[in-house]
């Protein structure tokens, strides 16, 4: 596929994986579209790519900010490519887990993407970012892994409906607040 000059939508682009594929795309020609919850991360990226991209501030968290995020991108041009990057970690035993803390998860990992992703079809191609933890069973995780199962699950259903979509499935990537918070999840 060849990407030059394609619109492509990353969440989660301020850093990590996020950011990296923003600069390879940059580099690509593409016309970026970037969104993640605080100006400070997106705005140094910003500064480094070779052409301004757009930049959305949204908590993917928040119903309202998804939809008017939605609204704001149909108005300003079709997309091509949609890169759901964005997640957020979850340590914590079932005893320990709060209403806040699942609604969170669940609402970053698995409805952003899949509201996204309908929102913003017909598509030409869909990459969303899944997590060893969906595919395996690991102490105190729970939340996150059922978070990231949704998501490996409505990514294979939605290509067996024959949408181009790529899971690809990481584990955790050093330099990452999540690498981190897996390595010591009490500190």
């Amino acid at each position: 596929m060849n990407l030059h000059g394609k619109t492509v939508l990353i969440t989660g682009a301020a850093h990590g994986l996020g950011r990296q594929l923003a600069l390879l795309l940059d580099a690509l020609g593409c016309s970026l579209f970037l969104t993640d919850c605080g100006t400070a991360g997106v705005s140094a990226l910003a500064r480094e790519l070779s052409k301004a991209p757009k930049i959305f501030i949204c908590d993917l968290s928040d119903l309202r900010e998804r939809q008017g995020l939605l609204r704001t991108i149909k108005e300003q041009m079709p997309m091509d490519i949609l890169i759901n990057c964005a997640g957020v970690g979850s340590h914590s035993q079932l005893s320990q887990l709060t209403v806040d803390e699942i609604e969170r998860v669940m609402q970053i990992n698995t409805l952003a993407p899949l509201e996204l992703i309908a929102g913003l079809s017909p598509l030409e191609l869909v990459a969303n970012i899944g997590s060893v933890a969906g595919e395996m069973n690991l102490p105190s995780m729970s939340l996150y892994a059922a978070s990231k199962t949704s998501m490996h699950a409505f990514t294979r259903s939605i290509q067996l409906e024959g949408a181009r979509a790529l899971l690809v499935i990481l584990g955790p990537l050093s330099g990452t607040d999540f690498a981190q918070s897996i390595a010591h999840p009490h500190t």
